[in-house]
């Protein structure tokens, strides 16, 4: 695999383009507004509207994507996972797809999809300072899913290991 070719310069233009690119689409396709996606980041419309405009260098960094809503976050994690496959030499899901490497891509953004839903029924229950029993229920439930995920992703990883590791042979 090539490396991208392209000063840094061009590179981050690149990036930066993706990141709106995949923001605007994914609030497009949630129904999230500017407005959603500021309250729920803790942002200020304003800011989310440089997000979003391709003339403005700004872009939501790896907190804002974190207390965005899980699937608008997906969206803007793919492209960074992308972009950092790329530098590195590393296959791509569309370069690569059945690969070990898209496996292990799929299970990190399930995860990363669960404990973005644990955190935002978390943040939704003690917004006022009063956890209601359906509130409490959704953020066990949230949780729960978020674990059981965590836990296969190490089983996972314990068995690509083991599939992999040579055994020294007994003689």
């Amino acid at each position: 695999m090539r490396r991208p070719s392209g000063t840094r310069q061009e590179i981050r233009a690149g990036l930066l383009a993706a990141v709106k690119e995949a923001l605007a689409d994914a609030m497009r396709a949630h129904g999230v507004s500017e407005r959603e996606l500021a309250a729920s980041c803790g942002r200020s419309r304003a800011l989310v509207g440089r997000w979003l405009d391709p003339d403005d260098p700004c872009r939501p960094g790896i907190e804002d994507a974190a207390a965005m809503p899980a699937a608008i976050a997906e969206a803007l994690l793919r492209v960074y996972a992308d972009a950092i496959g790329r530098v590195v030499g590393v296959a791509t899901p569309a370069e690569a797809p059945g690969s070990s490497l898209v496996e292990h891509r799929r299970h990190l953004a399930q995860v990363v999809r669960e404990l973005g839903e644990a955190a935002a029924a978390y943040a939704a229950a003690v917004a006022d300072d009063v956890v209601t029993d359906e509130e409490l229920a959704a953020v066990e439930r949230e949780a729960q899913q978020a674990a059981e995920a965590a836990a296969g992703l190490v089983k996972w990883a314990r068995d690509s290991r083991a599939a992999r590791v040579r055994r020294p042979r007994v003689q």
